[in-house]
């Protein structure tokens, strides 16, 4: 089956916690291929967060519109992790966005360099140089607005999805990243725990499911 390419779109966030980032040294651990990346965590209380899951499952939506098109006899199957989700993060309601972007992409003689993300200020005044190194680390408590590249794609292996690159970040306040003991993977009981109906208990379209 030959491919189609998808068109990339672009979404914007309201101002939101971060997570993870690796904006201005990009991440290789574990032997990966480098890549920048951070964790954008929107709060679920801002209307705009549920504006922007939306747009996320629209794209999503178009992309899979596009694939059926394209392939009508074919069936499809969505990857079985998303890199948005509503989820908790330290006792909280998040729209978490995973977004990374390779240092170099494309194969063989396609194989090409990416720039990396584009910091600014609040005041709208690019970051660069030296004066990049500072935010290296973003402390929690550091709130950031981010311009995000995102694409569909079809991959034989990890099936249909969305890509999630970090277009442009701007600072809006900035706290210097302490390392502490990281407690995000536990799973804490709620003293109260109650179901309701908000966002966060909104599922994306992902799971592995085919169409």
């Amino acid at each position: 089956m030959s491919q189609i390419k998808a068109k990339p779109f672009y979404i914007f966030t309201p101002e939101c916690g971060v997570a993870w980032s690796h904006l201005v040294k990009p991440d290789d651990a574990f032997n990966k291929a480098p890549e920048w990346s951070v964790t954008l965590l929107l709060d679920t209380d801002d209307k705009e967060t549920a504006m922007v899951f939306q747009q996320f499952e629209d794209g999503l939506d178009q992309w899979k519109g596009q694939l059926k098109a394209a392939f009508p006899d074919t069936t499809f199957k969505l990857g079985e992790h998303s890199r948005y989700e509503f989820t908790d993060f330290e006792g909280k309601k998040v729209l978490s966005i995973k977004c990374k972007k390779p240092v170099e992409a494309g194969q063989g003689a396609n194989r090409f360099k990416n720039t990396p993300p584009v910091l600014v200020d609040k005041y709208g005044t690019p970051i660069t140089g030296e004066e990049r190194e500072k935010y290296i680390g973003l402390g929690r408590g550091t709130t950031v607005q981010a311009k995000l590249r995102v694409q569909g794609y079809n991959h034989p292996q990890y099936g249909v999805g969305l890509t999630v690159q970090p277009e442009a970040i701007v600072i809006m306040k900035f706290v210097p990243y302490e390392k502490t003991t990281d407690l995000s993977g536990f799973k804490f009981q709620s003293k109260n725990e109650t179901q309701d109906l908000t966002p966060s208990n909104v599922e994306n379209s992902f799971g592995g499911s085919t169409f």
